[in-house]
């Protein structure tokens, strides 16, 4: 079986239109998952299985169109916030009238899905190493602040499935630190020179 990039690039993907479809599809399953008023761990998830999902299938074989609903249908399952298939089939067709599935699609997606992370729902998130550490290591209520917006717009890269959680908690803390340093830094200097 053929790599699934080698699979997209063979239909006329190229890098940065795969990650585009992705990224995009990232946007959509966080906007869905708003507009239902679900748990951010649960768009999490879905994220974390939807970038899964796709390290093993191709763009071009499962539309992602479909799969990113599927995704959060699990996820929020996964997560103990169940939905039912049909108030999500109602939420994405009232974000997308355009929708072109239904309700059986996205029960048939999640065997896909599941088939294709080896039944295997359970994931190390960084949320809980990020409290951990905003708490323990006394971190001001901007920076940590910073930090969980960090790691929300991580899940906009394959890095939740790349990197340990703890890794990931500690590396968006000092990028959101490093970030409040250097805007202090400017401020600080901006006073000196007036």
């Amino acid at each position: 079986m053929l790599n699934p990039q080698f699979q997209d690039a063979a239909k006329g993907l190229n890098q940065q239109q795969i990650h585009q479809i992705k990224t995009f599809f990232t946007s959509c399953m966080w906007e869905l998952a708003k507009c239902m008023r679900l748990r951010s761990r649960v768009a999490a998830t879905a994220t974390a299985y939807f970038r899964k999902f796709y390290t093993r299938n191709s763009l071009c074989s499962w539309d992602p169109q479909l799969m990113h609903v599927g995704c959060l249908f699990l996820a929020s399952k996964a997560e103990e916030s169940s939905v039912a298939a049909t108030t999500l089939v109602y939420y994405a067709k009232k974000l997308q009238p355009t929708w072109p599935f239904d309700t059986t699609h996205v029960l048939d997606s999640e065997m896909v899905i599941l088939q294709s992370l080896d039944f295997r729902l359970a994931l190390l998130s960084p949320f809980q190493p990020l409290a951990a550490l905003t708490t323990d290591a006394g971190v001001p209520q901007k920076t940590a602040h910073r930090a969980w917006a960090v790691l929300n717009d991580s899940y906009y890269s394959d890095a939740p499935i790349l990197y340990p959680p703890q890794l990931l908690a500690l590396g968006c803390l000092v990028f959101a630190a490093a970030m409040d340093g250097n805007s202090d830094g400017q401020q600080q200097q901006q006073q000196q020179e007036q």
